[in-house]
């Protein structure tokens, strides 16, 4: 792997985003099950809040609403996730039995490689999730006065 000195902020925190992205994508693979990150975040936001519409998805998760549109139409297909008419013109998305039968398995993959310490102390952990909520205090309030 090339190594890249870069000590820009945005730099180190896409480059550990890419990198936690593709060691989940790799594990979902290796257990067999085809999740990439970008479905894998809409299922799990599903698992706690089911029904809710595509709009409020991509807005929650502060994703592009057609990228979001993208996943769901691929989990569709794969039968993970279905749309349910809400209003006569939105649509609630709803996990499957299927999907909801595989969320433990995911959670807990997810958890083993999202959840960890990374070789630091704990205390190390806490202080960089609180340093990353700082962040999106900061700016979220600018950005999206809700």
């Amino acid at each position: 792997m090339e190594e890249v000195t870069v000590n820009s902020l945005g730099f180190l925190l896409d480059r550990a985003l890419w990198t936690l992205s593709s060691a989940l994508g790799a594990s979902f693979k290796e257990k067999g099950i085809d999740l990439p990150h970008s479905q894998y975040i809409i299922m799990r936001f599903l698992d706690e809040q089911d029904g809710i519409s595509q709009n409020r998805l991509a807005r929650l998760l502060h994703k592009d609403a057609a990228a979001i549109k993208r996943s769901i139409d691929i989990l569709e297909k794969k039968g993970m996730v279905i749309r349910k008419a809400v209003t006569g013109r939105k649509n609630g998305i709803y996990l499957t039995g299927k999907a909801k039968a595989l969320m433990p398995e995911v959670k807990s993959i997810a958890d083993e490689i999202l959840g960890g310490s990374f070789g630091q102390t704990e205390e190390i952990r806490r202080t960089g999730i609180l340093f990353l909520e700082s962040i999106y205090r900061f700016y979220a309030g600018k950005e999206n006065p809700e």
